[in-house]
């Protein structure tokens, strides 16, 4: 059997202009969604003053790489599996370990439903 071979790409929203950014959120959790699947443009960034100390989006930290599911904790509530996922990646090799691969309204949603899928495919 032939193994089926994934390249999830996150791809984000570039923005070019600030003016794309809207002037105001409805909540912390739409912003959060927001800035999760948008990036600066470098023309954008470079136009902008230099502020030191300040770590911008598109210079994230890389993230930890999640190579079993058992990693994955059970969480207490959205804003900790959030802040869980911030850092971390799901495996190349553990996401076509995946039986299917539901893409889902959010990354978190997302995410959620691979740990079900990977823990429910070891049963």
């Amino acid at each position: 059997m032939k193994k089926r071979s994934y390249s999830p790409k996150y791809e984000l929203i570039v923005i070019s202009s600030l003016d794309e950014i809207p002037a105001r959120f409805v909540s912390e959790d739409e912003e959060r969604e927001f800035w999760a699947t948008h990036e600066f443009s470098k023309a954008l960034l470079d136009s902008l003053p230099e502020v030191r100390g300040v770590q911008l989006a598109n210079e994230r930290r890389p993230r930890l790489e999640v190579c079993s599911w058992d990693e994955v904790p059970e969480f207490k509530s959205e804003d900790e599996e959030r802040a869980w996922w911030e850092k971390r990646v799901p495996s190349e090799a553990l996401l076509d370990s995946l039986p299917e691969r539901p893409i889902l309204s959010t990354r978190l949603q997302t995410l959620r439903e691979f740990v079900r899928l990977g823990r429910s495919a070891k049963h």
